[in-house]
């Protein structure tokens, strides 16, 4: 075989074992900027496009922009659902109608009429290291 032969096949084997990673994997930052109250805990769920909950996180609300990292993801399509615990019960409150009293969001910043937006307009796609920002009110 000669060099070239070798540079070609070896090449070819390179690409195979690291360029056709399936399992390539992403980070998501969820900020959670214009906060009214720098106070409380931020609940975060991660869910993936058949609402299957990937992971969830709990943020303490301080000083700044908020934010967390979820890490090693798999590229794909996914939603946030986060809420403001400000009383320290770990759920969201509710009025008399089950409207929120606590600030809540979606990713892509969505709301719904009458209730959540629907799961479809909340999905965004990941495809590599991503940060979004989440209104909460």
């Amino acid at each position: 075989m000669d060099k070239f032969s070798k540079f070609l096949l070896l090449s070819v084997f390179g690409f195979a074992l690291f360029g056709f990673q399936t399992g390539s994997r992403c980070d998501l930052t969820v900020k959670f900027p214009q906060l009214e109250d720098q106070e409380g805990k931020i609940f975060i769920k991660l869910l993936d496009k058949n609402e299957e909950l990937v992971d969830r996180a709990i943020v303490n609300v301080k000083r700044g922009v908020p934010q967390y990292t979820f890490m090693k993801l798999k590229a794909g399509s996914y939603a946030i659902v986060a809420f403001q615990d400000l009383n320290g019960n770990k759920d969201i409150d509710k009025g008399f109608f089950g409207q929120p009293t606590e600030p809540y969001g979606f990713s892509n910043n969505v709301r719904g009429t009458f209730g959540p937006p629907s799961f479809e307009k909340q999905l965004f796609t990941l495809s590599g290291n991503k940060i979004i920002e989440v209104i909460l009110d």
